[in-house]
């Protein structure tokens, strides 16, 4: 368990602007694009988080359509969108319109034992990187503040964009049909997996006052990525039924032409040394 004075890879006046706070304790992170899903401990000393996905209810409301709502600007935190009690989201970019699913949004929250959560919970997409290199590179973490009173999950935006762009060149697929659907996936399954850090991982593991042991963190993480997998699952086979969409939880939206946030995203890329 590392104990940063501020969040790796975010500029601390942007985290300032943001949180208002540093983080004591960073629960975990995503690794991008989709990592390689470790086999789950079994270990009777593994607490069992819980985390699993009711597919036939995932099922009915990807079948029922989807219903998206526009985040807010996080800069100012009176106007992050309140989703439940002590939940709210917000995101801090130029180059993106971020909204969220409410039907699967509300659903997988139940689902990670998010709801009721045992700290303020904010959810804030910011156009930046992340840590770590192209293969390795974290698409969002979750932390806690210095002062134990909120939990963040900050997903990385930037990050995000890059996967789709690449997606969409290895696979040559025309940019302007596939590249909002690849970077909404991403963005969606990433956030999945801090869900499952801040909800049921958190509420298990945590107690104010006390840092999580490192090698607790590292025996429940393989059910973080199960569960994220099963997500991925799950949209997968939306997606062959021509229901992608209704399956996602976050939407992405470039708020500029795709070929100059191309340009300037694999500029950024290239200055990080990703091929």
């Amino acid at each position: 368990m590392s104990t940063p004075d501020r969040p790796a890879g975010m500029d601390r006046r942007q985290f300032l602007r943001l949180a208002g706070a540093g983080f004591t304790m960073l629960l975990g992170s995503t690794c991008a694009p989709r990592p390689p899903f470790p086999a789950a401990n079994v270990e009777k000393s593994v607490p069992d988080l819980g985390l699993k996905i009711d597919e036939n209810g995932f099922r009915a409301l990807v079948k029922a359509g989807y219903k998206f709502e526009l985040l807010p600007d996080a800069a100012d935190k009176s106007k992050l969108l309140a989703w439940s009690k002590d939940i709210y989201l917000g995101k801090s970019s130029s180059l993106f319109k971020v909204a969220i699913n409410k039907p699967i949004g509300d659903f997988l929250f139940r689902q990670a034992k998010l709801t009721n959560p045992t700290l303020t919970t904010n959810i804030i997409f910011a156009e930046e990187w992340g840590e770590g290199d192209q293969i390795s590179g974290e698409g969002g973490f979750t932390a806690i503040t210095q002062d134990e009173t909120e939990l963040h999950i900050i997903m990385w935006l930037k990050r995000a964009a890059w996967h789709a762009f690449k997606t969409a060149d290895q696979q040559k697929l025309p940019v302007k049909d596939y590249y909002q659907g690849f970077v909404s996936f991403y963005a969606s399954s990433w956030t999945v997996h801090e869900l499952g850090h801040a909800g049921a991982e958190n509420k298990a593991l945590w107690k104010k006052g006390q840092v999580i042991p490192q090698d607790q963190t590292e025996i429940t993480h393989p059910q973080i990525f199960a569960f994220q997998k099963q997500y991925e699952s799950l949209y997968d086979a939306a997606g062959k039924q021509g229901l992608a969409a209704n399956a996602l939880l976050i939407g992405i939206e470039p708020t500029i032409d795709l070929n100059r946030l191309r340009d300037q995203i694999f500029r950024e890329a290239r200055q990080r040394g990703f091929e």
